[in-house]
């Protein structure tokens, strides 16, 4: 089985995108399903996986734990870092060696 997409309801979707970019390196496209649909953000992860931020709107804030691992290119691999984004979703993130 493989995650297909994920979706982050947020309570403002440029803040968590501006976040997601300066704390995980990642970079989002601006999307838009049709002319009444919310204005989104998207990107697709290593493994296929697509992340998308949305307006919350009527709908509760997310509130999600991540497990993300990264690549270790230096071998040194850290301890387990948990941050947090600016809706209370954490990212426990997970540092392996390039050969594990």
């Amino acid at each position: 089985m493989n995650l297909s997409y994920l979706v982050i309801y947020c309570s403002d979707p440029d803040a968590s995108r501006d976040w997601y970019e300066s704390a995980l390196g990642l970079w989002f496209q601006r999307e838009q399903h049709g002319v009444n649909r919310p204005v989104h953000y998207s990107t697709t992860l290593d493994g296929g996986t697509v992340l998308e931020l949305y307006p919350a709107g009527d709908r509760p804030v997310t509130r999600t734990r991540i497990g993300i691992t990264v690549p270790d290119p230096y071998g040194v691999t850290p301890a387990p870092t948990v941050i947090t984004d600016p809706d209370g979703n954490t990212i426990a993130i997970e540092a392996r060696a390039a050969s594990a």
